[in-house]
């Protein structure tokens, strides 16, 4: 007698039960936890690139930031030096270049104002134009 002579019968499992269908929207207590605003999102994004990319023995200075998260307890944020140094002239740049379009807005919008005082004007001496060329018809051309 062979221990692999026997065949033994396999116990059918029973079915799975079936999954109610979902509707479109997803409830709130399903979705992750959202960040409170943009700015929020780009320190975490920031965060997890310096954490993905930089070396964990790299031992630079740090620096702290205080933020309150949703609940209103503070938690610190730890960036590198680097990091923080090179968002600050991003910053500076960011600022300079918001100069630069504030001034072309400004001069679009004199120009802009130019144009529709041309305009206005144009409307006036046409307007004009048609008064005297209805005067001359109306004293030369209707006494025929």
């Amino acid at each position: 007698m062979s221990i692999f002579s026997k065949k033994e019968k396999i116990p059918e499992l029973p079915r799975a039960p079936t999954l109610p269908r979902m509707s479109p929207e997803i409830p709130k207590e399903h979705l992750l936890p959202t960040l409170s605003s943009p700015k929020d999102s780009s320190i975490g994004n920031q965060l997890v690139k310096s954490a993905v990319t930089d070396d964990e023995t790299d031992n630079a200075e740090r620096y702290i930031e205080h933020q309150e998260d949703q609940e209103g307890s503070k938690k610190e944020i730890f960036v590198k030096l680097e990091k923080f140094k090179q968002a600050q002239k991003t910053f500076s740049k960011m600022k300079e270049k918001m100069i630069e379009i504030e001034a072309l807005v400004n001069k679009a919008n004199q120009l802009n104002e130019k144009e529709k005082t041309e305009l206005t004007t144009w409307e006036k001496e046409l307007h004009d134009i048609k008064l005297n060329m209805n005067e001359v018809d109306a004293s030369i051309f209707n006494q025929l």
